[in-house]
């Protein structure tokens, strides 16, 4: 039947169905609330953590997943991996120290970096610019 010939009624009951609809699409399903529940606290490790020498296996045992359950959620629902998620969170940190008094060897330390040129490298990958040309901008 189409729209035109449908009666208010019938036009409410579509209306709702749609509602409904749309409400279940909201829901998430037990696969979903696990993945959102591991990732949460994946995040929440390495966002307190990251200092630290830590590894994927760590993550995911804080996490109560393996490491490849950890690795896919990642995968699909951030498009990233934790170990790259880690990695983005040491260099967002550093940015802010770089922006303090903290030298560009202390920065590298603090945010987790066990390997100094590993740091400026990794650093400069991602941002396009050394860490101390970064800092002497900032200070300029």
């Amino acid at each position: 039947m189409l729209d035109g010939n449908k009666s208010q009624t019938e036009k409410y009951l579509d209306f709702f169905k749609l509602l409904s609809f749309i409400e279940d699409a909201k829901e998430l399903s037990d696969t979903e609330k696990t993945y959102h529940k591991d990732r949460l606290y994946a995040i929440k490790y390495i966002n307190q953590h990251y200092h630290s020498k830590i590894s994927i296996s760590k993550i995911a045992q804080e996490a109560h997943v393996s490491i490849n359950t950890l690795e896919r959620h990642f995968a699909e629902n951030i498009k990233m991996s934790p170990g790259t998620y880690l990695k983005r969170i040491r260099l967002a940190k550093a940015v802010k120290l770089l922006s303090t008094a903290i030298s560009v060897s202390e920065t590298a330390e603090k945010c987790g970096f066990g390997d100094y040129s590993t740091f400026i490298s990794e650093f400069e990958k991602f941002y396009g610019i050394t860490p101390l040309k970064y800092k002497k901008g900032r200070t300029n």
